[in-house]
């Protein structure tokens, strides 16, 4: 039984997780409307309605996937939402003058920091029926190893800040035999190979360290991270950052 917030983020997770027929993927998502059209005709997904940053909301989420599983996941695949472009000081093209800073700052906050948090909490009594008992937090590499950035980048800031409380959560969770982590995705081609000059930085790090990814597609990321979940363990793995090859070895 898996949870997956934000499934239209994780998209290619929900697609793979469903192949298995018995797997049930529960997709926490802001709109069924805006959603629906991406997983036609899956009878193992489900859609729950959730805004996490309203408490009620997530209230009434869990209740109707309590109904749904049973009283029991045994996977939570949570991430913070997608940043939006509010809390960056520097962006000021796309600054909304109709906010102010605060409210920009404290939309980022919920969304993407106590969103994410207060997923977790509100979920923690159906991992412990479960069987797995597993949380995975999706970040950015940059937030685990480029603390300056927080200052820059909302969406760094963040997944910054998530890191560091999957730590501290973990020494809570594992004393009960959840296994929560952080894992980053493998670098993922979204453009044709040179159309950025981002790619010429991608190059000069094969370079440098041969195993180093040129940029794999969506699908083989997946399938790398969703191989490192099925393998850890609380032991070894509670409250760490791995890349998706199952190590900290970032490059």
């Amino acid at each position: 039984m898996f949870l997956v917030n934000h499934p239209s983020q994780k998209f290619e997770f929900v697609q793979q997780l469903h192949v298995d027929k018995r797997n049930i993927v529960i997709g926490l998502v802001e709109s069924k409307k805006d959603v629906e059209q991406l997983f036609p005709n899956s009878r193992n997904i489900k859609l729950v309605e959730a805004n996490v940053a309203d408490s009620k909301s997530l209230m009434s989420a869990v209740k109707e996937v309590e109904m749904i599983t049973g009283g029991a996941i045994d996977y939570l695949i949570n991430q913070p939402d997608q940043a939006k472009l509010y809390g960056n000081i520097d962006n000021t093209a796309h600054f909304d003058i109709n906010k102010s800073l605060v409210e920009d700052y404290e939309l980022n906050r919920s969304k993407n920091f106590c969103g994410f948090y207060d997923t977790v909490q509100a979920f923690i009594p159906m991992l412990r029926k479960g069987h797995e008992k597993k949380i995975l937090a999706v970040s950015l590499v940059p937030a685990f190893v480029v603390p300056k950035s927080i200052v820059e980048d909302p969406q760094i800031r963040a997944q910054y800040y998530v890191n560091k409380t999957v730590a501290t959560m973990n020494n809570r969770l594992k004393k009960e035999g959840i296994l929560i982590f952080v894992m980053g995705p493998e670098l993922v081609k979204t453009e044709p190979t040179g159309a950025s000059h981002q790619w010429e930085m991608v190059s000069k790090f094969s370079a440098c360290a041969s195993q180093f990814s040129n940029g794999g597609s969506t699908k083989e990321s997946v399938l790398y991270m969703l191989k490192v979940l099925d393998m850890a363990k609380v032991d070894k793995d509670g409250g760490s950052f791995v890349s998706f090859s199952g190590t900290q070895l970032l490059l």
